[in-house]
């Protein structure tokens, strides 16, 4: 393996308690409940999904524009405040730096968003292309945004690794042809990840072995 392909919320920043808090408070504004399995359904979604869904399972008179603009108000400026490394992602990233490993970051999230986040860890060198998930065409689970994280990077597919927090984007891990490693977070560790290749507690358990070259 000579390139490894990042998710960001829940695999490297401890947002995803951060969304559901926020998403909670958006669709108890219109008089609905939101629970925590309801946002875990929606891990890995980019927010034009992510909004629409919502939108039809309550019948909301709202577009999914002035939803992710509330959302988003708010995210930015409590990202700023709260934003920190889910556990061992600091040191993982530093370990493949040593390893000279290719690295790339795939988020649903948008552009903007992510700039916020890499600023806050200052971790804005760590990878040498960023894919949002504002310029893409087709969300997860489609493959779309793998593809073009190890196009940016010239890793051919079956040379990519994928870490992933979310059955959606194992899901197009796997279609896209890459050894997919589930690493779940809080929100998503009681979900499905039969279609992963490996499923590890932390960073700290990652397969190492993978990243070595064969004899």
């Amino acid at each position: 393996m000579k390139a490894i392909i990042f998710d960001m919320d829940g695999v490297i920043v401890d947002s995803e308690k951060i969304k559901f808090e926020i998403t909670k408070e958006i669709v108890e504004s219109f008089g609905f409940q939101w629970k925590q399995e309801d946002q875990e359904k929606g891990i890995g979604l980019n927010a034009n999904d992510f909004w629409s869904h919502i939108i039809k399972k309550f019948n909301l008179n709202a577009t999914r524009n002035e939803l992710e603009e509330k959302f988003s108000n708010v995210y930015n400026k409590k990202i700023k405040e709260e934003a920190k490394f889910i556990p061992f992602s600091k040191k993982f990233l530093e370990k493949i730096k040593e390893r000279k490993i290719k690295t790339a970051l795939a988020s649903s999230s948008s552009g903007k968003k992510i700039k916020i986040v890499l600023k806050k860890l200052k971790i804005e060198n760590c990878f040498e292309s960023i894919v949002a998930g504002d310029e893409l065409i087709h969300a997860k689970p489609d493959p779309e945004i793998f593809l073009i994280a190890a196009k940016r990077i010239k890793a051919k597919p079956e040379e990519c690794i994928v870490i992933e927090d979310s059955p959606l984007g194992i899901e197009a891990a796997k279609k896209a042809g890459m050894t997919a490693i589930a690493v779940p977070c809080k929100m998503t560790k009681n979900l499905d990840f039969s279609e992963a290749d490996y499923k590890i507690n932390s960073l700290k358990e990652f397969p190492m072995n993978l990243l070595e070259e064969k004899k």
